[in-house]
């Protein structure tokens, strides 16, 4: 079994470097802040889960809605031509109940209240490290907007 996991982790991390590798260089880098101009009805993220952050056992994910004006930090330098952009929610306008279920927008920069909201509990186990967003590249200029 430990034979068959190393080898689907491995096709990921080939995967991932196929899909981020290439010329044309996408204009961004990690840390840049982007900004979503129209709701995403289904976007794909991926929670990694293991021991610490260097060493990651396995991922899973599902499909979010995020809404327009949501910003984005980019979480890894894409490559050269890249297909995708990795990035994680930075800032975003969230629905929240207060103790007597009154539910209100509030703006939010707090990761762990931003985590909770985004990504459903199932994903948030003991052994959650972190989460990213994969964004086709094609984004960049019309959904995704760099902010200076």
């Amino acid at each position: 079994m430990n034979r068959f996991s190393t080898a689907v982790l491995v096709g990921f991390a080939a995967i991932f470097a196929i899909g981020c590798g290439g010329g044309k260089d996408l204009g961004i880098k990690e840390g840049d802040k982007l900004v979503l101009n129209e709701r995403l009805e289904r976007q794909r993220f991926d929670a990694s889960y293991g021991e610490n952050v260097k060493n990651v056992d396995h991922t899973d994910g599902d499909f979010i809605e995020i809404p327009e004006k949501t910003v984005f930090e980019v979480f890894v330098t894409p490559r050269k031509e890249a297909k995708t952009i990795e990035v994680r929610i930075v800032k975003a306008t969230i629905q929240v109940a207060d103790e007597n279920g009154v539910v209100s927008e509030n703006e939010s920069e707090d990761e762990n209240e931003l985590t909770s909201y985004f990504i459903q509990e199932r994903y948030r186990t003991p052994d959650f490290l972190y989460y990213t967003i994969t964004m086709p590249a094609e984004f960049l200029g019309t959904k995704l907007t760099k902010l200076q």
